[in-house]
């Protein structure tokens, strides 16, 4: 399974197009409906930090996404409307999430409807995954 990552710059200069592509075995899909006005609404996801390999999370409005809880301090994401959060494995920030998810708290501020977006890649760990092929014969 990859994602391919698609990074672009069109300008004067001219057009310079990146596309990673990142390989994983599994795949986090959440697309939920925020309702306008929106309290720390609760979405279930789970994201193991150790097994990430992409992530992005996004909207076309404002969100503000709290990481696990929805009282302070709380790890939150302030997601800007149609700037979606976007990391990959290799990429030069490290991951943004500093531990492992079971639960995003979604504030929407806005006036509107809006989808909360999120995708992650997921690599398992090389230690857990099994043996492929026949064991060796001991002699």
């Amino acid at each position: 399974m990859n994602h391919q990552i698609v990074i672009g710059l069109h300008s004067a200069a001219g057009a310079l197009n990146f596309r990673p592509i990142i390989t994983g075995d599994g795949e986090v899909a959440r697309s939920v409906t925020i309702p306008a006005g929106a309290k720390d609404l609760a979405v279930p996801v789970d994201l193991r930090v150790g097994q990430l390999a992409t992530l992005l999370v996004g909207s076309e409005a404002a969100l503000t996404v709290k990481v696990n809880s929805a009282s302070s301090p709380a790890p939150k994401l302030e997601l800007k409307a149609g700037r979606p959060l976007l990391w990959y494995d290799g990429d030069y920030s490290p991951c943004p999430l500093g531990a492992d998810v079971e639960v995003l708290y979604v504030s929407n501020a806005g006036d509107v409807d809006t989808v909360l977006e999120v995708r992650a890649l997921l690599q398992t760990p090389a230690a857990s995954k099994p043996a492929r092929g026949k064991p060796k014969e001991q002699t």
